[in-house]
This record gives structure tokens, C-alpha cells and sequence, in this order.
């Protein structure tokens, strides 16, 4: 397999009737259309391409008031809760605590639940800090204008600069206030310049000593206390080892010398520090599904570290090094192989292969990786399958004698083609789990039917269990097996009184329903 990067250079040709100028509106999944014509009064129903007024306007009042406004407002006014907020008056806007104020734009804020009123992230300025702030701008335009200017670049091209430049679509899967923290760092400078400010006007009317003492305490109260005031239990890290928590019973939820597939940053980090810093679990080879289409991180992943054994794979680095294989098709129409079932050996002897029939050609003489056929069969070791316990031998009826493996109809990116060579290689002497950190069946390799759940991972094994298209029922259950792996999680790392963030509580969730539907499987099984 060559270097297939052969687009170095190129520029795109787009058609006309979908140039404009400035266009913001560029996102094509139907979750962004249905918001971009929401956030512009665009007719659901209308097709047309948006106007340069409807692009402005989107920038100008999502991108530029909604993802900085109402973030800068929550540094240096208030926040009403740490929930995402979705255009919604109830979560993730920015509230002062002035009822007359707070009453116009959000509602009565006098009759609120409990839970809502007293959620640790509820922070009230006052508009305090955005004041002084205000008049330490002023005060260096007046006294300072061309470091005035230096600073209202800075903090330009660290605020709206940066939006404009990554044109954030409705919505991001989080908040990203701290994309743009660097022109809070400028306002923070204007609030210390407002405390001078301040000295500079009172000085001329009053004449005493002790003015620069009041002026100080003054403004030290009614900014950083009290913003460390209202802050310091929703910041306050000490005693929280939630992320500690979920990371081991991902853990000690696997088998020994597993595989597990993690996908994004809140499955895989708390696993590295456990692994590399508390040496917990070390024979576990954890696979991040997002970096294995980097040929480095493959390279790693190939190495035995620790106590866990290299994955199982036939490609070498030549074959999937930066620019090769990053993509592979699949052509319905071929005519080289009908589309019909394929042994997973056969299809990645295909993939690794550089004869012609494997490539199509387009123009210029370039050559597409091609896959004849989508579905995949594995073939099931059924002996070492009980051999290595990845089904317990009273269980042993149900393993069926190969999984039939519908994989995506269009093409394949390198870090599926990269699961798919360890399914193709591991032969069933290794157990392989997944975090169910996302839903997309090419996270599961599109194995959803052959999941067991023994605690906060799904394991693949030879058993069809149909998913019934909620993910809070995937998989099947070895009460025995789930229930050894979960006394083994560490609930002493939960303690009374810590903040409980929207992704802790989001994460709650997947403990709950690990302990229901355990719960339910023993009752089932008559063991109470």
C-alpha cells in the first residue's frame, strides 16, 4: 500500500450557487439545518441557500451573543446553572441576581425548585465586576489610548476573533466558554485598572489618607470575595474523586488482558492516570477509537506496555502511515466482486493488499482503496471461546458459530479498518470490551448484537443478544460475573458534600442503570 495522499495542493471547486460571502451556515447534518433556520426564522420547509443577511444574523446573534455574549456575561455578571443551554430559558444563562433584572429576561426567579435555586453553579455578581471593569476601560482609553488599543486587540482576536475563525455550529456537545477565556484575561486586567479609576475620581473630592485603604477593601469585597464567595463550591475540587471512580469500575469491569476501546477524552484520560500513575489494571490495552487513525498512536498500540500484550495485527506501518489508507470504499456496483458475504480474514488480506483489483481509479491515474463486499463474517473459536472464560461454560449452547458483521455501506475511515484487524486477528484468546462512552454502531465495530454488560463495559461474545434500539438495555447480563466485577469498585471515592457537576450526574446514570439492571437480573434469577 503507497503514500495515497495524492490531493497535496489541490483546492477545492465548489459551485457557485453555494459560494457567498461570509457564509456561517455551513454545517450539513439535519440537527444544524433544523437550528440554523430556527436561530434565523428560515421556514423549516425552505431549501434555498441563505441570504448574506441570514448568515449575519447567525453570527451575530449565536455565534457572537449567544457563545460570547452570554459567556462573557457569566464571568462578570452571573450564571444561572451549569446545564448546557439550548436557546432555553432555564439552563446555561447568565443571571445577575437583581430580581428586576433576572424577572425581565428569565422569568419570576421568586418561586424556583429547590433544586434549581440551590444548585452550587447559581453565582450572582450583581454586575460588580463588569462595572469596574467598565470603568477601568474607560479610565485607560482616556489616560493610556494606544495600550488601550494594544488591549482591545488582545481582546478581540481572543473573543470574537476566535469564533468567527472556528465558526461554531448550534450546538457543541459542551459549553466552550474556555475557547475564548483569553479575553476574560483582558477584562480581569480593566477591572484591575477600574480599582485606579476609582482612586483618580474620589481622590479629587475627598481629601484623606485613608482613601486609598477604603478604596481597596471596597472594590476587594465587592469583586474577587465575592466572586470567590459565590464560586468556591462549584470550584472547589477537594475530596472529588468521581472521574477516579467511573475510571476504575471501567476497569476492574474487564477481564483479564482485555482490550478496551475508549472513544473521547472523559472514557480514556481517568484511565491513563489510573494505568500510568497507580498502576491499576495494567494488563489492560486501552485503545482510543479517536487517535487510532493516527499512525503513531497505532504504533503504540502494537507495543506490549506494561503488563498488556500488543493488539493482534496483520498491517505494518507502511501500510497505514500518515497519508495511507485513510479512507476505504465500497463500491455496490463492482464488478469485481459480487457484494455477498465476506470471511473478516479475506476482507483484511484485501485491505492489506496492493494489488490493482483492490484500488479504483479515478482521474489523473489516482487509486481509492476499495472493500468489495460490507458484511463481514467472523468466525467463532468456540473452544477457545471456554477455554479463555469469555462465556462461562454453562452457557456454552448459546455460542453461536460466527458473527455476520454489517459494516458501513460507503466507506470506512483507518480507525475501523484498525478494529477490524483485531477482530480479524485475535482469534478469541483475548476478551474485547467497549466503554459505551458513545451510541454509534461503528464504535461497537457494528457488534451491538453480541454485547454482554459485566459492569460499566460492554464485552463482545459469541451470544446474539438483538439490540432493541435503547442503550440503556444493550447487551446481555451474567448476573454471577457483573456481580463479583462490581464489588470490586471503590465507592469509597464518593464522599458526602462534593460538587456534583452536570457530567458527574450525566455519569450517575450509567452506574444506576449497571445496578438495575443487575439488580433485575438476579431478582429474575431468584437470588435476592
Amino acid at each position: 500500500i503507497v503514500n495515497q495522499d495524492t490531493y497535496k495542493g489541490v483546492y477545492p471547486n465548489y459551485s457557485k450557487k453555494h459560494k457567498g460571502f461570509i457564509p456561517r451556515m455551513v454545517g450539513t447534518s439535519p440537527t444544524n439545518i433544523h437550528y440554523y433556520k430556527s436561530i434565523t426564522n428560515i421556514p423549516q420547509n425552505s431549501t434555498r441557500r441563505p441570504t448574506f443577511s441570514e448568515n449575519i444574523h447567525f453570527m451575530m446573534s449565536y455565534q457572537f451573543g449567544y457563545m460570547y455574549g452570554r459567556y462573557f456575561m457569566w464571568n462578570f455578571v452571573g450564571r444561572q446553572n451549569d446545564e448546557q443551554g439550548h436557546l432555553d430559558i432555564h439552563n446555561g444563562n447568565w443571571l445577575s441576581g437583581i430580581p428586576i433584572v433576572d424577572n425581565q429576561i428569565l422569568g419570576p426567579q421568586s418561586d424556583l425548585p429547590t433544586e434549581v435555586k440551590t444548585n452550587q453553579a447559581r453565582n450572582t455578581y450583581f454586575f460588580l465586576p463588569l462595572i469596574l471593569g467598565l470603568f477601568g476601560l474607560f479610565f485607560q482609553l482616556k489616560k493610556d489610548a494606544n495600550n488601550f488599543y494594544i488591549l482591545l486587540l488582545f481582546f478581540a482576536f481572543t473573543g470574537l476573533a476566535i469564533l468567527f475563525y472556528t465558526n461554531p455550529k448550534p450546538f457543541e456537545p459542551r459549553e466552550r466558554d474556555y475557547a475564548v477565556v483569553g479575553s476574560f484575561y483582558v477584562f480581569a486586567i480593566w477591572i484591575g485598572l477600574g480599582v485606579s479609576a476609582l482612586f483618580g475620581y474620589f481622590k479629587e473630592k475627598i481629601q484623606s489618607k485613608s482613601l486609598a485603604i477604603g478604596i481597596t477593601l471596597l472594590t476587594l469585597l465587592s469583586v474577587p470575595v465575592l466572586m470567590g464567595f459565590q464560586n468556591w463550591d462549584d470550584h472547589n475540587r477537594a475530596n472529588k474523586y468521581t472521574a477516579h471512580l467511573n475510571a476504575q469500575a471501567y476497569l476492574e469491569s474487564c477481564d483479564p488482558n482485555a482490550i478496551l476501546f475508549t472513544i473521547g477524552d472523559n472514557d480514556t484520560f481517568p484511565l491513563w492516570y489510573l494505568q500510568e500513575v497507580e498502576n491499576v489494571r495494567t494488563d489492560i490495552k486501552t485503545v482510543n477509537t479517536s487517535l487510532f487513525a493516527t499512525d503513531w498512536y497505532i504504533d503504540q498500540m502494537k507495543r506490549k506496555s506494561y503488563e498488556a500484550d500488543p493488539i493482534p495485527s496483520q498491517l505494518n506501518h507502511e501500510e497505514y502511515k500518515y497519508g495511507s489508507l485513510d479512507v476505504a470504499y465500497h463500491f455496490p456496483d463492482s464488478t469485481i466482486v459480487q457484494d455477498s458475504t465476506m470471511y473478516i480474514k479475506d476482507f483484511m488480506n484485501w485491505i492489506q493488499s496492493d494489488k490493482d483489483i483492490t484500488y479504483y481509479e479515478i482521474e489523473d491515474g489516482k487509486k481509492l482503496k476499495t472493500y468489495p463486499a460490507h458484511i463481514l463474517r467472523l468466525p467463532v473459536n468456540k473452544e477457545a471461546v471456554l477455554r479463555t472464560g469469555l462465556v462461562a461454560a454453562n452457557e456454552a449452547d448459546q455460542i453461536v458459530p460466527f458473527i455476520d458483521i454489517r459494516i458501513d455501506e460507503y466507506g470506512i475511515t483507518k480507525n475501523r479498518i484498525m478494529m477490524l484487524d483485531i477482530l480479524a486477528n485475535f482469534n478469541w484468546e483475548r476478551p474485547i470490551y467497549f466503554t459505551g462512552g458513545s451510541y454509534d454502531d461503528e464504535e461497537y465495530i457494528w457488534l451491538k448484537d453480541y454485547l454482554q454488560m459485566d459492569g460499566l463495559t460492554y464485552k463482545l461474545v459469541p451470544i446474539l443478544t438483538p439490540y432493541t434500539g435503547s442503550p440503556f438495555e444493550m447487551g446481555r447480563i451474567n448476573p454471577d460475573k457483573m456481580y463479583k466485577n462490581i464489588q470490586k469498585w471503590n465507592w469509597g471515592t464518593i464522599t458526602e458534600g462534593i460538587y456534583l457537576d452536570s457530567e458527574t450526574r450525566k455519569n450517575s446514570v450509567n452506574f444506576r442503570n449497571a445496578l438495575v439492571r443487575l439488580s433485575n437480573a438476579l431478582d429474575k434469577k431468584g437470588d435476592t
